[in-house]
């Protein structure tokens, strides 16, 4: 029997490689001789660096970097063997690297630190960029000032960081911004939000950020300031990704926005992993509604099912009131637990009794 083990990470837990391994460690305990498929996933947002270089190796790059409360960090890109750069936002502008949230003034900069670091190399051909994970929702003008863009106030001085600067944006100086590599920059986004609006950057995610109510309107307010004077489309899908920053990017960097998911799944070939594997079981932190919005696993969802295939899903919490047809089976490792911290702290261990599960359940099964 072949088993294609393929879980996105278990944000701020356990990385999507390490969630891989210990579920097939489980596994292995009731069905030793089965054949298991290890392919971590990512959906654009954190854990993509790691599920290319998986599959693919390449060469990571240091950088030293300014976290999005300004610490001094080090941080890294990769260069995979065919010129292709694959930069993530998570790795210099994520959550997890704030000492304590700051919606209003957490910035991109460090982000933008990585893309031109990249963008420098005389080996790169393209930058892909995955812009998911942000602490902030700064448009990503942080990004874009590192890059070379200049935002100015009606004085003439630089904007403060972060969403609650652009309100005072009044020029947009492009003249001294980097150009992109031959091949051009492709956005990863894990979500199909757009900028502004009920569904956009500042309403839906800055609560995530630590934004109140009264902040959520103030980067709303700033957002659509940013949009006005930029001349992008705050509509258009996934622009809302990361605080906005895939509409800062596509607007001034000339960028293309696309489905991290999609990408990613066809550069590690999981199409035809799925075709011929007997069960798929895939994974991640919170399985909820939004699971099923670009994220891995209603992609993996869609393709089990086109390819009439089963599909469970090993979760760290099940917060889905309803799952797709082809989601048969959902084991949660809160459960496993009896409680949601042990589950988060101990995922290791819980992941190992989930695969364990999984395959008890399996034979019992059949």
């Amino acid at each position: 029997m072949r088993v294609l083990i393929a879980p996105d990470s278990f944000k701020g837990s356990i990385s999507a490689t390490d969630a891989a391994e210990t579920i097939a460690r489980g596994w292995r305990k009731v069905r030793p001789d089965d054949e298991l498929i290890i392919r971590p996933l990512a959906d654009g947002g954190e854990g993509t660096l790691e599920a290319l270089h998986h599959r693919h190796g390449g060469t990571y790059q240091s950088v030293s970097i300014f976290t999005p409360d300004d610490q001094e960090i080090q941080s890294q890109w990769l260069l995979l063997d065919d010129g292709t750069a694959v930069v993530e936002l998570a790795a210099a502008s994520g959550l997890p690297l704030m000492q304590s949230l700051a919606p209003l003034t957490a910035h991109t900069y460090g982000f933008g630190q990585l893309l031109r670091a990249a963008a420098a190399d005389p080996r790169t051909q393209r930058i892909v960029a995955t812009v998911g994970g942000s602490a902030s929702t700064d448009g990503g003008v942080g990004a874009l000032k590192a890059l070379g863009v200049k935002f100015l106030d009606s004085s003439g001085e630089e904007i403060l960081a972060g969403g609650i600067g652009l309100l005072k944006l009044t020029v947009i100086d492009i003249h001294q911004l980097i150009s992109t590599p031959p091949g051009g920059v492709l956005l990863l986004t894990d979500v199909t939000n757009p900028l502004l609006g009920e569904k956009g950057a500042a309403r839906v995610f800055a609560p995530q950020k630590g934004a109140n109510e009264s902040e959520i309107l103030i980067l709303e307010e700033a957002l659509a300031h940013f949009s006005h004077i930029s001349g992008g489309d705050a509509l258009s899908p996934g622009s809302g990704a990361a605080g906005g920053t895939a509409f800062g990017l596509h607007a001034l960097w000339g960028s293309e926005i696309t489905s991290g998911s999609k990408f990613i799944f066809s550069a590690l070939g999981i199409a035809d992993e799925v075709g011929s594997a007997d069960l798929i079981i895939t994974g991640e932190g919170s399985l909820d509604s939004q699971s099923f919005d670009g994220k891995v696993i209603g992609s993996l969802s869609s393709l089990t099912q086109k390819a009439g295939k089963t599909l469970w899903a090993i979760v760290g919490v099940n917060n889905s009131p309803h799952l797709p047809e082809a989601l048969s089976t959902v084991i949660s490792l809160t459960d496993c637990a009896g409680n949601s911290n042990s589950a988060y702290k101990e995922a290791e261990r819980w992941l190992e009794v989930a695969g364990r599960d999984a395959a008890l359940l399996y034979v019992e099964g059949n």
